[in-house]
């Protein structure tokens, strides 16, 4: 299923979508990465999915710049609903989503609105990536001059070479070229898959692919910073993380009509189905997400 986030209205308008829950110092590191942007002509959106009011007071205290626009939800709606809330409340021509626990440079919205404008066929521009953790800076992505990718191109890179960011939070949008694609799996981890967000994010990146001719662009600059402690799922549990982001990435290549189809499904089944247990595992896991570790996925 496939839906159309929002009217565009401003044109020249980039929208900074920060979805959070109980994150309030975070949160405010994020929205300061965002109101610091050397493009002026943005909006930024938090849409707050606390159970306290912390993050609230924070900003509230802190931050009068007319250009933020904070909700908070009268009760969780889940980490999915969260991002369709701040899509459709965005008004900009372009979409950027920041996760509460991210951050980016200065530069970013400015360098993207130029390959937007110059270039018509750009639906995403994304960038390299650095990764904070409690001992170190870890270089999750890297190239050292700008790179285009059609979606074919993104596929084989992601899928082959694993070279290339999972994660919507190190792109910029053209806001017309967003979908959200769900597929349906008629059994438990498709539940799982929705509630939590895990593989809904990059099937939202390579949605963004879909339409004939567009491309995306990947610069040269670490632009895009993450944060990764020692308690982070992602980290701890991603052989089972990966099943699932390998399960709908077949689910999307059987659906695209593209022509390396064959090979790339040939890869994706392979993996999927060399261990027998990774269906069980992963769904178990998910659920586990949704009741332990809310903080993540909420």
């Amino acid at each position: 299923m496939e839906n159309k986030i929002h009217d565009i209205q401003d044109e020249l308008l980039i929208s900074i979508l920060i979805p959070t829950y109980n994150r309030p110092e975070k949160t405010l590191r994020a929205v300061y990465s965002a109101l610091q942007q050397n493009y002026s002509h943005i909006e930024v959106i938090v849409t707050d999915n606390s159970d306290n009011d912390q993050t609230k007071n924070l900003l509230e205290s802190i931050i009068s710049d007319k250009r933020l626009r904070y909700y908070k939800n009268e009760t969780n709606i889940g980490l999915l609903n969260n991002w369709k809330k701040a899509l459709g409340l965005a008004k900009g021509a372009y979409i950027k989503i920041l996760f509460s626990d991210d951050w980016m440079d200065s530069s970013f919205c400015k360098d993207a609105f130029f390959q937007f404008q110059v270039n018509p066929s750009v639906t995403a521009v994304f960038s390299n990536v650095l990764l904070r953790t409690y001992e170190k800076d870890i270089i999750l992505y890297s190239f050292n001059k700008t790179q285009t990718f059609a979606l074919e191109d993104y596929l084989e890179n992601l899928i082959f070479k694993s070279n290339l960011s999972l994660s919507p939070g190190n792109f910029i949008f053209r806001s017309e070229a967003i979908q959200f694609k769900e597929f349906y799996y008629n059994d438990d981890l498709n539940m799982q898959v929705n509630n939590t967000g895990a593989g809904a994010d990059i099937l939202l990146v390579l949605s963004s692919l879909i339409q004939k001719n567009s491309i995306a662009i990947g610069l040269p600059f670490f632009y895009s910073f993450f944060e990764s402690k020692d308690d982070s799922v992602t980290l701890n549990k991603w052989p089972l993380v990966s099943a699932v982001y390998n399960k709908c990435l077949y689910e999307f290549v059987q659906e695209s009509d593209i022509s390396n189809k064959i090979a790339l499904s040939k890869t994706l089944s392979e993996r999927v189905n060399g261990k027998q247990h990774w269906k069980n595992s992963a769904s178990k896991f998910l659920k586990e997400l949704n009741t332990k570790f809310n903080p993540f996925f909420k």
